[in-house]
């Protein structure tokens, strides 16, 4: 393990799988980033998530791939980290498929079993990553969607999508972007680095480990940088920033080779 000091920020690069390094946020100062983040009885999103904003975003992100329609169609579908429902109450309000989650916060998962997966065709385990397991070949399609650079083993959520998804299935992952232009240029104002994310991750870095665990990114894009509020220059440069794919959030879709 290698110790960095980026702009006053320590940081430690964790080698996962030979031969690529995840970047590891370690504080500089006791800022209480190691100790446990959640614990089983606080939801840290917002119960409006449901319709917006996380459930909108992931939707348009998939429509932008152009995967969405195939999500709709008498598919087998697993969401890791399924929040407060609300990607698979679209999913199963729209489509035809069989969708599932696996939440592992206590608020979210009884919030969504109540008041989804009880007037949907969705089931949601309230279980962990690290705990859940399911046949391998069962699923045409595994999304994650900003849970990746929580987890204390990201590669965990890959050797199990690899496991669980048929041949050709496919994994949908949104994460952010450390390779994006605000946090190479200006990593301490990155909207992402906070004490939630234990990961900085980006093409860099997640394009060979997907390489490793068995995928193939068949198309991915970028978008972001300033956050809102924005000033016009700051609007404009969001856009720059998503048409050059040098955004601080990123979305993929890569197939089980």
């Amino acid at each position: 393990m290698l110790k960095l000091v980026v702009l006053g920020r320590l940081y430690k690069l964790v080698k996962i799988k030979k031969p690529h390094y995840l970047m590891a946020q370690v504080p500089l100062f006791n800022d209480n980033r190691n100790e446990e983040i959640y614990d089983g009885d606080t939801y840290y999103g917002s119960e409006n998530s449901l319709s917006a904003p996380l459930t909108d975003n992931a939707v348009m992100d998939f429509k932008q791939a152009g995967i969405y329609n195939n999500l709709l169609k008498n598919i087998n579908f697993l969401e890791i980290g399924s929040g407060m429902g609300g990607v698979l109450r679209n999913l199963s309000y729209f489509g035809k498929g069989h969708y599932a989650g696996i939440e592992p916060v206590h608020k979210a998962a009884i919030y969504s079993n109540r008041f989804v997966a009880n007037d949907y065709n969705c089931k949601i385990y309230h279980q962990s990553l690290e705990k859940s397991d399911f046949n391998s070949d069962s699923f045409d399609f595994v999304f994650s969607f900003h849970t990746i650079e929580h987890l204390d083993d990201p590669t965990i959520l890959l050797e199990k999508s690899y496991k669980w998804l048929k041949k050709d299935g496919k994994m949908l992952l949104g994460c952010p972007n450390f390779s994006g232009l605000i946090p190479r240029l200006k990593p301490l104002q990155w909207r992402a680095r906070n004490k939630y994310h234990k990961w900085l991750i980006g093409t860099k870095e997640l394009f060979p480990l997907l390489e490793d665990y068995g995928f193939k990114v068949e198309k991915y894009f970028t978008y972001g940088g300033f956050p809102a509020p924005r000033t016009f220059f700051q609007s404009m440069a969001n856009k720059l920033f998503k048409i050059i794919n040098m955004g601080d959030a990123l979305f993929l879709v890569a197939s089980k080779k």
